[in-house]
């Protein structure tokens, strides 16, 4: 049997899921954000919006896009190099992790 401790926690963790899984969801179904975040998973590296743009054979505006849309959906943090910017995953995203781990 769990603890009530335990259940708190789930009770938590689920709620918190409600809120957050529609959102990474609907940032995932375009087949282009999807490819961005997985390549940035395959990576510890920051990856600029023009490598981005070469990888994919896409313009860098279309890239620059769609990061910005998953950027306010809070799945990548943006980082600025002088003119340059670069895209990671943000660190307190491990949902998407998850989900892009089980649909590989």
């Amino acid at each position: 049997m769990i603890s009530q401790k335990q259940k708190k926690q789930f009770k938590k963790e689920i709620s918190q899921m409600d809120e957050r899984l529609p959102v990474v969801f609907e940032a995932l179904k375009d087949k282009t954000r999807f490819k961005l975040v997985t390549i940035l998973l395959s990576t510890k590296e920051d990856i600029c919006v023009s490598e981005f743009a070469e990888l994919l054979g896409i313009s860098i505006p279309a890239v620059s896009q769609q990061l910005k849309f998953l950027e306010r959906s809070r799945i990548v943090s943006a980082q600025k190099h002088g003119q340059t910017v670069c895209y990671k995953i943000a660190s307190s995203d491990k949902q998407t992790k998850s989900i892009i781990t089980v649909v590989k």
